[in-house]
């Protein structure tokens, strides 16, 4: 079965290119094929690579890529060769998915409880054992090296979870 259609619209009243939409577009994109992937769906499709109301992978009037599109490609890239899903939810409010590969073990988790408004919130989770990487996404607009793209992060074996999805890489 395939998903056949799986884009955030922008609200008009806001600015396109406000920091939190670019950045909640990308959360959703491997939120979404996470989804997909537990599911087992042939296809996830993101409708317009362009996009209307600054919906798409891809801005035609820079000539440049979203981070949506840099956090999709990260996650197609950690998520090929997924031969099994399950659902996870190590700690309150955080969801997930463990995907697992031949070569390796990937909890995909975010954070969806406390104040949806400010986007900081985060807690806490334990983990089973000790990561071999953890990539966190850093934030588009923040004006830090590498933003809008997934970065290797310190590992340890509690880790800050919050709204941008974390992949975390165990070995099977």
């Amino acid at each position: 079965l395939p998903n056949p259609y799986d884009e955030p619209l922008c609200n008009p009243k806001y600015p396109i290119e406000s920091r939190s939409f670019q950045n909640t577009k990308a959360y959703f994109v491997v939120q979404t094929y996470a989804a997909a992937r537990w599911l087992n769906l042939k296809a996830n499709i993101w409708y317009g690579y362009f996009g209307w109301r600054d919906s798409g992978l891809y801005n035609a009037e820079t000539n440049q890529p979203t981070p949506a599109y840099n956090a999709y490609n990260f996650a197609r890239q950690q998520m090929n060769w997924v031969h099994t899903a399950n659902q996870i939810g190590p700690a309150p409010y955080v969801s997930g998915y463990e995907l697992l590969r031949n070569d390796r073990k990937i909890w995909v988790l975010w954070y969806f409880g406390g104040n949806p408004v400010d986007g900081t919130a985060s807690t806490a989770v334990n983990l089973p054992a000790m990561p071999v990487v953890v990539w966190r996404w850093v934030d588009w607009g923040s004006g830090l090296p590498n933003a809008g793209t997934y970065q290797p992060a310190a590992t340890g074996l509690s880790l800050s979870i919050g709204r941008a999805p974390v992949f975390i890489e165990f070995t099977p």
